[in-house]
């Protein structure tokens, strides 16, 4: 699922009073460009990013929403490469 996919994401590179980021960047490579700009587009800041959770029937519901940080699309390289 691309939410998961990017809170892992802001998770690993995120810095807090408490630990270091777990990698300083990321790149994303794909031969497509609808791959690239749909996962470009998930990164921008201030996306609504769901946080979710299983309810009392194991059903995945919404737990919350986040929004995303300004400072993750800086440190994400997209990169188009050809076939």
């Amino acid at each position: 699922m691309l939410q998961l996919f990017v809170l892992g994401i802001a998770r690993a590179l995120q810095i807090t009073k408490d630990k270091t980021p777990t990698y300083n960047r990321f790149a994303i490579i794909s031969d497509s460009k609808a791959i690239i700009d749909r996962y470009r587009a998930a990164m921008q800041p201030g996306m609504d990013l769901p946080m979710w959770k299983k309810n009392q029937r194991s059903h995945w519901v919404i737990d919350k929403t986040i929004k995303i940080p300004d400072w993750l699309i800086n440190q994400i390289d997209f990169q188009l490469i050809g076939k």
